[in-house]
């Protein structure tokens, strides 16, 4: 198998430079709507480049995640609870999954990564806040080292997470956020205008 398939099946998250400032009007809670997508570049220690497409609806998630070059390809999906896990010919489900994800030093809380990318902690699990941009849950540290806003809420572009030797980042992270009042079908990325975005 190869090695990106070994590094890459089920983390997303983060990117270098300075921490940035966490913006006065980020919550401790998901202003996110019940479906929204996320794609961009990831990278990890071993990996190298490759590039990911999650997306979300309530708490199911489906990530799937390529190398350059057709180099290798593995789609994550996460529904009802329930993991499956694919990567060349093979197929994994339940506990299969997990000793997979184990046995390549993946193992993380899989229902905390929806909120994990959006620069917060999972609401079910302690959480030991480091400063204003960075916690660290679960053994896992997240960081996020730029923010974006998206229709008026602010989320990540750049981030890191790492855990002992398992370094991952994820950058140029770009958000699709489906509303629920488009008449005729999902309206995507309608940016309102910055006084919308500082009404009271």
């Amino acid at each position: 198998m190869p090695r990106f398939l070994m590094m890459a099946a089920v983390m997303l998250l983060a990117a270098c430079s300075t921490l940035g400032v966490k913006p006065q009007n980020q919550t401790s809670q998901s202003q996110l709507p019940e479906q929204w997508s996320l794609q961009g570049k990831l990278a990890s220690k071993g990996l190298g480049a490759a590039v990911f497409r999650w997306q979300q609806n309530g708490g199911d998630s489906e990530i799937n995640i390529s190398a350059p070059l057709g180099a290798g390809a593995a789609k994550i999906s996460y529904f009802g609870g329930q993991l499956t896990v694919r990567a060349g010919d093979q197929t994994l489900q339940h506990q299969d999954a997990q000793y997979w994800l184990q046995a390549n030093g993946l193992a993380v809380p899989l229902d905390a990564l929806a909120l994990w990318v959006q620069g917060l902690p999972h609401y079910r699990l302690p959480a030991d806040k480091q400063d204003a941009n960075r916690f660290v849950q679960a053994g896992w540290s997240v960081a996020v080292r730029k923010w974006q806003t998206v229709n008026c809420i602010e989320l990540p572009n750049r981030m890191r997470v790492e855990k002992g030797d398992a370094v991952l980042k994820l950058g140029g992270m770009r958000w699709k956020l489906q509303t629920d009042t488009a008449p005729t079908g999902p309206t995507l990325f309608n940016k309102p205008a910055a006084s919308e975005c500082n009404a009271a």
